[in-house]
């Protein structure tokens, strides 16, 4: 299936789900472009109303009698598309279509034509804008070792592998006992595991209902080093952050 289809598809099926849809829709795998960046994963990790835009949105326009139109991607690091543009406007997404784009619909644009930044629809109903994001990346506290990459295994126990090459295994062994002193004095909980965007939004909106979750604390670390991640609780020996 080519790129171009499988984002059409990707949107209708959100478009079928509704707007809570919205949030659990997103690209394949095969598009290192809808790879999410740390601020992505801080937003899908913190409060329900999303605080900041994604940085890569999906967009499907229908036509006036409700017949299949044009989707393609905006990139917020880019400005837009060859059709418009999603501006920052205070707390929402302000949509710019260009004038053809515009014309060839009937759409007749305003002040209201925004969205929220997790997603929503315009024009209507006829627009249907949601996060471009599919691939997770790893979210770690701000303290953690910057000289070492982290892992964590099932029984949530932290795996350390430095990051840097030294010249000798002396270097080395203190490296890797500095990176160790400062992750001691840890509580770690496993909340769940997961493999794409999607499936983290669905973690943590189920955890959310169950009253297990409210964004404090909350990291992503790859399991075990493998393509697998984990959503996990992590503090330290006194509240310390």
């Amino acid at each position: 299936m080519c790129m171009k289809l499988l984002i059409k598809a990707l949107i209708i099926l959100a478009a079928v789900a509704g707007c809570n849809g919205l949030e659990h829709a997103g690209q394949g795998p095969g598009d290192p472009l809808s790879t999410a960046t740390t601020a992505d994963m801080r937003n899908i990790l913190g409060d329900v109303t999303v605080s900041r835009p994604y940085s890569r949105y999906l967009y499907r326009m229908k036509r006036v009698d409700g017949g299949e139109g044009e989707s393609g991607v905006v990139s917020m690091a880019q400005g837009g598309d060859e059709n418009m543009k999603l501006v920052v406007a205070g707390g929402e997404l302000r949509i710019m279509p260009e004038e053809s784009f515009r014309r060839s619909y009937n759409w007749e644009t305003s002040s209201s034509d925004r969205v929220p930044f997790g997603g929503g629809y315009a024009a209507g109903g006829r627009l249907a804008i949601i996060p471009g994001l599919y691939t997770p990346v790893d979210l770690c506290p701000s303290w953690f070792p910057s000289n070492a990459d982290v892992s964590v295994d099932e029984r949530c126990n932290l795996l350390v592998r430095m990051k840097s090459v030294y010249e000798n295994e002396t270097q080395r062994l203190v490296a890797f006992m500095d990176a160790k002193s400062k992750l001691e004095g840890l509580t770690c909980e496993v909340l769940g595991t997961f493999q794409t965007v999607p499936q983290l939004k669905k973690l943590v909106t189920t955890l959310r209902k169950e009253g297990k979750y409210n964004h404090e604390h909350h990291y992503v670390l790859r399991l075990s080093w493998s393509s697998t991640y984990a959503l996990v609780a992590i503090s330290r020996e006194g509240g310390r952050q």
